[in-house]
């Protein structure tokens, strides 16, 4: 079985999503992705005619593209895909508003997870200081306990 990085694009076979996917998985990481799209507007307008399912795999394939590969801006895969149609364009936008709110959320739950541990830590230290300084002044307290019983004998109930 042959790599698809070494299949030429005529033995990429099927249709509208099952090429496209063949495709992007063959060229996702080459820098000029984008402007490859453009020779695969044939493949783009089969998908889009099976109406919102289609739209919702283009929507996989473009935030596969947006996370695989760092030289694709949003930007520039709306301008490129807008000859497609108004709901085509403005996929990358929705793909991408969608991969920033999951980035907000992941840090929001790694910005919570670290402030907890190290609250913890915190906590840690400062009971151990607090310890200490307990374990402090109940030695002072009970050596001015024997010095006061040294000089005046037996103290008043009240003085321990």
């Amino acid at each position: 079985m042959q790599p698809i990085s070494e299949l030429p694009d005529q033995r990429l076979r099927g249709r509208g999503i099952a090429r496209l996917t063949l495709l992007v998985l063959r060229y996702g990481r080459a820098p000029e992705i984008v402007r490859q799209l453009e020779q695969w507007f044939d493949e783009l307008r089969v998908e889009l005619q099976r109406g919102d399912e289609g739209l919702r795999n283009l929507a996989l394939l473009l935030r596969y593209l947006l996370e695989i590969n760092k030289n694709v801006s949003v930007e520039e895969l709306a301008e490129v895909l807008a000859p497609l149609g108004r709901q085509v364009g403005e996929l990358p936008m929705t793909v991408g508003q969608q991969l920033i709110e999951q980035g907000r959320q992941e840090g929001l739950q790694e910005g919570l997870q670290q402030g907890r541990q190290e609250g913890r830590q915190e906590g840690r230290q400062e009971g151990r200081q607090e310890g200490r300084e307990e374990g402090r002044h109940g030695e002072a307290l009970a050596l001015i306990l024997r010095l006061l019983r040294r000089r005046l004998g037996t103290l008043p109930a009240g003085a321990e």
